[in-house]
């Protein structure tokens, strides 16, 4: 089953994604959380288990001093099966640690944080 969602709010430069990726890593989902230049935040999820996605499902709406999720659209549909993990898409630009060269395609995915 796949998950997908959009998620507004202050959930850009706050360390989100970087907290969604541990949680989607605990529960064993695969797929990925890209920034959106509208300022939301993409996340899809793959999984056999139902149960931990309806819970990775909650899990995403965090409110704290920090990350403040005001509006969640989600969607459920078939798993495609393309994620073999879950991480960060970046784009240039994006500030992670890359690597040895520092340099990054228009667009990579990112497993660690």
């Amino acid at each position: 089953m796949r998950f997908t969602a959009y998620v507004s709010g202050k959930v850009q430069e706050v360390g989100y994604r970087a907290r969604i990726v541990d949680i989607a890593n605990a529960l064993g989902l695969t797929g990925m959380i890209e920034n959106l230049k509208d300022g939301r935040v993409k996340i899809i999820a793959e999984g056999e288990d139902e149960k931990k996605l309806r819970w990775f499902e909650d899990a995403i709406d965090i409110k704290n001093a920090l990350i403040y999720v005001s509006s969640i659209e989600k969607s459920y549909s078939p798993a495609s099966g393309e994620f073999n993990s879950f991480g960060k898409l970046v784009a240039r630009g994006d500030r992670h640690k890359v690597g040895h060269s520092g340099r990054l395609p228009k667009r990579a995915y990112l497993c660690s944080q």
